[in-house]
C-alpha cells in the first residue's frame, strides 16, 4: 500500500512540476553504473541511486530503478548515477558560499535531446545527443559517456563557483571553462575504485602512458574517425599566444575546445609528477589525485578573468602553494610551469631562490573584480552587417590579483588597459569566425537598446518555454536583441499568465521557474542575489 501511494505522488509531483524536482521511485533495486563508455564494458559497477548530493537536478524520464541496460530508463539511472557520484566527490572543494547553480534552481539533464553528434550545458540544462557513427553506422549516444556528462558537468560547477566567466569577453576564459570539465571527467574517473585499479595495472603506475583516464570520451572519438578519444589528457602542449595559431588542422589551433589542451595536459602532467612523489601506488594515487582537485578548486576561485587566463591560473597555484603549503611543491608547479611555458625561467628562479613569509591565503591574497566596457567599432570587428550602428559595447574584464606578501608580488596579474583592449577585439573577431554573433540561435547577439554584447540567455524547450525571437513563425522572431525577448523564458509569445519580466541591472540576468512562474535574479558577479 505504501508504494502504490509514493507511487501515486511521484506521478502527480513528475506530472504538474515536471522541472522543479528530482522525482523517482526509490524502490531500492540497484543499477548498473558505467564509469567510462561501452569501450569500456568491463568498468562498471552496481549501485543503489542516492537522493542529490548537491542542490537539485532533474533527469529526464527518471521513473524507476533497476531496469534494463541500454534502454532510456536505464540512461537516465546512468546519467543521474554518474552526475550524482561527481557532486559527490567534488562538493567539498566548493567554496563555502556556493550552493546553488548559477542560473537556476534546477538543472534539468536530458539523456536523448535530440540527434547531434554533441553535448553541451546552456545554463539551465546540460543536453546530451546522439547520432549515427560513419565509422560503425551504429547508433551513439553521449549520455552513455562518463566523461561526457562530467565534462557537461564541469561546466555548471564552474559557472555555480565563477558565473562573472560565462560573459567574459576572454578566449582563454572560453577555453579553460573546457578544460575545466575535463578535468572534472578525470577527477571523477580517478574517484572509483575500479578504475584506480585498472589504470595502475594497464600502465604499470606510469602515467606517462596513454591511458583510460587521460584519454577523454573514447567512443565518441573512435566513432568520429578522430582517433582513440576525443581529446587526450597527456600531451605535450605548451602555452602559445592563441592568436598566433590557425584556426583549423591537425595540432593545436585557435579553437577553444583544442586550445583547453594546453591547460588540460598541464594539468595532468602535475597529477603524474605528484603521483611520482607520494609513491607510484594506489595511495599515491588517491593523494595525487585530491591534491590536484585542492589546486585547481582554489586557483579557479582567485584567478582574474583575463586574456591571459593561463597564465594566471599558473600564477594561483603558486600563490596557493606558498600559502597553504609552505612551498612545499613549489620546485613541481615551477618546472612543469616552465615546461609549458606558462611562466618565465626567471619567475621560477626567482621563487625559488627566497624562502618565503607564509600567509595566509585567504586573507592575503586578494582578487580585485572590476568591469569596463569598451566602444568597439563595428566595421573593424567585422559585424558592420549586423549592426545597425557605428560602434558595439563589449564588457571587458579588468581584474587583477595581488598578493599582500614581498616576493610574491611577482604573482600579481595586474590589468593593462590595452593588452585587454586587444584582447576583446580578438575574441570578438573570433566569434564572428565561427559565427557565433547573430539576432536568432546564434550564442551571442547585439542589444539594439543599448548597443551591449550579451551572451545569449538560455531557455528550455519543454512545454513551450522558449525565446519567442527564435521560432520562426512568431512576430517576435530575429528580434533577440530586444530586452523583452531576451530576459526570460516566456510560452511563445509571453502570454498574461506569466511573470513580467524584471526590469534588466548591470551584469545580471533574468530566470524563471517554469513549474511555478515564479522569477528570481541571477547576477554576473561572484556575489549572487
Amino acid at each position: 500500500m505504501l508504494d502504490f501511494i509514493k507511487g501515486i505522488l511521484s506521478f502527480i509531483t513528475s506530472f504538474f512540476c515536471k522541472d522543479k524536482v528530482n522525482v523517482f521511485i526509490l524502490n531500492n533495486k540497484p543499477t548498473t553504473q558505467y564509469l567510462q563508455d561501452p569501450t569500456l564494458p568491463d568498468l562498471k559497477m552496481q549501485i543503489v541511486l542516492a537522493p542529490p548530493t548537491f542542490s537539485n537536478f532533474t533527469v529526464r524520464n527518471l521513473t524507476s530503478t533497476g531496469n534494463a541496460v541500454n534502454t532510456l530508463k536505464w540512461q537516465s539511472e546512468n546519467v543521474y548515477a554518474n552526475i550524482n557520484s561527481s557532486l559527490g566527490f567534488m562538493k567539498k572543494y566548493f567554496p563555502a558560499n556556493v550552493k546553488n547553480w548559477a542560473a537556476t534552481r534546477n538543472l534539468i539533464i536530458v539523456p536523448r535531446a535530440g540527434n547531434d553528434a554533441n553535448a553541451y550545458y546552456d545554463r539551465y540544462a546540460i543536453k546530451l545527443f546522439y547520432f549515427t557513427s560513419p565509422v560503425t553506422n551504429k547508433l551513439i549516444y553521449t549520455c552513455d559517456s562518463a566523461d561526457i556528462v562530467t565534462h557537461e558537468l564541469g561546466h555548471a560547477i564552474l559557472d555555480a563557483i565563477r558565473p562573472d566567466f560565462w560573459n567574459a569577453a576572454s578566449f582563454e576564459v572560453g577555453a579553460f571553462h573546457e578544460s575545466f570539465g575535463d578535468m572534472i571527467a578525470i577527477l571523477t574517473s580517478l574517484n572509483y575504485d575500479i578504475v584506480l585499479n585498472k589504470v595502475l595495472t594497464v600502465t604499470g603506475s606510469d602515467l606517462r602512458k596513454e591511458n583510460l583516464v587521460s584519454d577523454l570520451a573514447e567512443q565518441f572519438g573512435i566513432s568520429l574517425n578522430i582517433g582513440n578519444s576525443l581529446r587526450d589528457a597527456y600531451n605535450s602542449y605548451s602555452y602559445v599566444d592563441p592568436m598566433t595559431l590557425p584556426t583549423s588542422g591537425d595540432g593545436l589551433t585557435r579553437e577553444v575546445h583544442s586550445f583547453s589542451e594546453v591547460f588540460t595536459g598541464t594539468f595532468y602532467e602535475l597529477l603524474a609528477e605528484f603521483f611520482e612523489l607520494f609513491g607510484k601506488n594506489k595511495a599515491g594515487l588517491i593523494r595525487a589525485r585530491d591534491l590536484s582537485a585542492d589546486f585547481l578548486f582554489n586557483a579557479t576561485k582567485s584567478t582574474p578573468a583575463t586574456g591571459k587566463f593561463f597564465v594566471a591560473m599558473a600564477k594561483a597555484y603558486l600563490a596557493y602553494d606558498l600559502s597553504k603549503y609552505a612551498g612545499a611543491y613549489k620546485t613541481i608547479l615551477t618546472k612543469v610551469f616552465t615546461n609549458r611555458n606558462l611562466i618565465t625561467v626567471s619567475m621560477a628562479e626567482n621563487l625559488n631562490d627566497h624562502k618565503l613569509k607564509i600567509m595566509n591565503f585567504e586573507d592575503n591574497n586578494i582578487l580585485h573584480k572590476e568591469e569596463k566596457v569598451i566602444s568597439l567599432s563595428c566595421l573593424d570587428v567585422g559585424v558592420d552587417n549586423i549592426c545597425g550602428f557605428e560602434n558595439i559595447n563589449v564588457q571587458m574584464p579588468a581584474d587583477s590579483f595581488k598578493p599582500k606578501n614581498g616576493i610574491l608580488n611577482v604573482l600579481s596579474v595586474n590589468h593593462d588597459e590595452e593588452e585587454s583592449k586587444n584582447e576583446v577585439v580578438n575574441f570578438v573577431k573570433y566569434l564572428v569566425n565561427k559565427k557565433e554573433i547573430g539576432n536568432t540561435k546564434e550564442s551571442w547577439f547585439i542589444d539594439k537598446k543599448t548597443k551591449n554584447l550579451t551572451r545569449r540567455h538560455a531557455c528550455f524547450g519543454d512545454f513551450g518555454f522558449i525565446n519567442n525571437c527564435t521560432i520562426e513563425d512568431q512576430p517576435e522572431y530575429g528580434k533577440c536583441w530586444k530586452q523583452a525577448n531576451n530576459s526570460g523564458c516566456c510560452p511563445y509569445g509571453c502570454p498574461t499568465s506569466s511573470p513580467e519580466p524584471l526590469p534588466e541591472k548591470h551584469a545580471c540576468s533574468i530566470s524563471y521557474n517554469s513549474c511555478n512562474g515564479s522569477a528570481y535574479k541571477v547576477c554576473n558577479s561572484l556575489k549572487r542575489v
